[in-house]
C-alpha cells in the first residue's frame, strides 16, 4: 500500500488543475495594466424606447466586513451625519456623477452607447442605476482583484409617484432623522417632526405583475426593519401611504455563509441563531438577516447537516453590522473509502484516509487536503483529478 502525506510547510498552496483549452497558436488577449487589489465592474445600460442610453448614472456601493460603507448605513450610524446627508443629496440630485470614491461609493455615467466602466477595490458591491422617469435597479456583485464583472441593465420608462408614511422609535418621543429607503433602489428620505413622517418622491410606477415595494427603516441602536407596501404604485402622480413602521432597540446583523470546500459557493438552509434568542435561515444565495439583536457582544451559532457547527463572536455597536462571508467548515467523518467514488460536491479532507477504491474528482469539483492528512492508497487505486486538487503544504509520496 502506498501513502502520501500533506505536510504544512513552505510550499503554501499547491494547485493541480486540469484545464481544457481550445487549440491554436501562441496568440493571446492583451489586458489593461492591473493595479494591485483592483478589479472592474463593466456593463451596458439599455433604456427601453430611448434613442440613446447616454448619461445614465451608475453607482457602486462597497460593503465591508464589520461595517457597511453604503451611504444609508453610515448615516444610520450617525458617523459624520452632516457630511453624509450632503453626500446622499449629491447622489440623488446627480451632482455626485463623475467624482471619485467617497466612503466606498464609486460613480460614473454611461457613454453614448450605454456602456460604463468602474475600477474598484476587490470586495462586495451593490451596483445601482438611476435615470429620471425610468425604473431604478440594483444588483449585488462580488469583485476580485484583477477580475472584470459584467452587469447589464435593461430599464423601461415609467411615470413616478410618491410613497409616504411614518416611522416611530419604540422608546423615544422624538422621531426625526430616521432613514427610510426602498429596497432595491437608491430612493430614500428622512423622517421629520415628532411623529416621524416621511415622503419619498419620484418613485417609479409599477406593472401589474410586479411585487409591491419593500420599505426599510434604519436608526442607530435600532437596526433595520421593513414592510411591503399595501398596494402597487400603478399610476403616475399617485401617492401610496405605507403602514406605520415601529423600530425596536437592537442591531441588524447580515452576512453570507459559504462552504469551506469552495469559498465561492454559498450554502443555503443554514440555521443561524444568537445567544440572545434571534434566529434566521440562509436563503438560496447563502444570505441571512438577524433583526433586533441587542447591542454588545453576541455569539452566533451556524448549523447544517454535513457541516461542522460554527460559533462566532461579534461586537456590533451600530445600527447595522455586516459580517461579510462566514466560512462554514465541512464535516469529515469518513476514514475509509471502500469503493470507487466520484465526488458529487466540493470536498475537504481533514482526517487520515484509506483508499480501497479510486476517488475521482470530476470537472467542476474541488478536493482540498488539509496539512498533516495522511492518505493510504491500495494497489491499483488512486485519485483521478479531472477538476481541481488543492493540497495545502508539501506532498510526500513513498
Amino acid at each position: 500500500m502506498r501513502w502520501f502525506k500533506a505536510v504544512g510547510g513552505t510550499l503554501g498552496l499547491m494547485l493541480l488543475t486540469l484545464v481544457v483549452t481550445g487549440c491554436g497558436g501562441g496568440g493571446g488577449v492583451s489586458s489593461p495594466q492591473v493595479q494591485a487589489g483592483m478589479g472592474w465592474i463593466v456593463g451596458r445600460v439599455a433604456l427601453e424606447g430611448a434613442p440613446t442610453s447616454e448619461g445614465v448614472q451608475v453607482v457602486a456601493e462597497q460593503v465591508l466586513q464589520g461595517k457597511t460603507a453604503t451611504v444609508r448605513t453610515l448615516i444610520a450610524s450617525q458617523d459624520n451625519p452632516t457630511r453624509l446627508r450632503e453626500l446622499v443629496e449629491e447622489v440623488q440630485s446627480g451632482r455626485f456623477i463623475g467624482r471619485g470614491p467617497v466612503d466606498g461609493l464609486y460613480s460614473t455615467t454611461t457613454d453614448a452607447s450605454g456602456n460604463y466602466r468602474l475600477e474598484v477595490p476587490e470586495g462586495e458591491y451593490w451596483v445601482a442605476v438611476r435615470k429620471e422617469s425610468y425604473f431604478a435597479h440594483q444588483l449585488s456583485v462580488q469583485v476580485r482583484a484583477g477580475q472584470t464583472v459584467r452587469v447589464d441593465f435593461l430599464t423601461r420608462q415609467a411615470g413616478v409617484g410618491t410613497v409616504q408614511g411614518e416611522v416611530r422609535l419604540s422608546n423615544e418621543e422624538f422621531n426625526s432623522g430616521i432613514l427610510v429607503f426602498i429596497s432595491g433602489t437608491s430612493l430614500l428620505a428622512y423622517t421629520q417632526g415628532t411623529i416621524g413622517s416621511y415622503s419619498i418622491p419620484n418613485v417609479p410606477v409599477q406593472s401589474s405583475g410586479d411585487q409591491p415595494y419593500f420599505l426599510l427603516a434604519s436608526a442607530a441602536g435600532y437596526g433595520e426593519d421593513g414592510i411591503h407596501l399595501p398596494k402597487l404604485l400603478l399610476t403616475a402622480g399617485e401617492t401610496v401611504t405605507a403602514p406605520l413602521i415601529v423600530l425596536s432597540p437592537g442591531i441588524t446583523i447580515t452576512g453570507r455563509v459559504v462552504s469551506e470546500a469552495n469559498p465561492l459557493t454559498p450554502v443555503p438552509g443554514v440555521q443561524v441563531s444568537t445567544s440572545s434568542g434571534q434566529s434566521a435561515t440562509t436563503d438560496s444565495q447563502g444570505n441571512f438577516v438577524l433583526r433586533r439583536v441587542p447591542m454588545g457582544e453576541v455569539e452566533l451559532l451556524f448549523t447544517k447537516a454535513g457541516f461542522e457547527p460554527l460559533r462566532q463572536r461579534v461586537f456590533p455597536s451600530l445600527g447595522s453590522f455586516h459580517m461579510g462571508d462566514v466560512v462554514l467548515p465541512v464535516e469529515d467523518n469518513v476514514t475509509t473509502i471502500s469503493a470507487d467514488t466520484t465526488l458529487a460536491d466540493d470536498t475537504v479532507w481533514k482526517r487520515d484516509k484509506v483508499l480501497l477504491g479510486t476517488v475521482t474528482v470530476p470537472a467542476g469539483r474541488t478536493l482540498t487536503v488539509r496539512p498533516g492528512v495522511m492518505v493510504r492508497v491500495a494497489a491499483g487505486k488512486g485519485i483521478v483529478v479531472q477538476g481541481t486538487l488543492r493540497a495545502e503544504g508539501e506532498w510526500t509520496v513513498t
